[in-house]
């Protein structure tokens, strides 16, 4: 897709040079520090919001 990417850099690192889809990575990069860093869990609602803005910036999904 030509996104920019270096495996030393954070998910935020990433997201700062991600143009492509910017909302949905910026959102997904969200969803994923919760399910990585945070002390609560995470719900079937987020599964299912990650899923879906892994549609859009594979480009199968609608924007919301």
């Amino acid at each position: 897709m030509g996104i920019p990417y270096r495996e030393s850099w954070t998910h935020w690192e990433h997201a700062e040079r991600v143009r492509y889809k910017h909302d949905a990575y910026v959102e997904l990069a969200r969803l994923f520090e919760k399910a990585k860093y945070a002390p609560e869990k995470v719900t079937m609602e987020d599964a299912k919001r990650a899923y879906e803005l892994y549609l859009i910036i594979k480009g199968e999904g609608h924007e919301s």
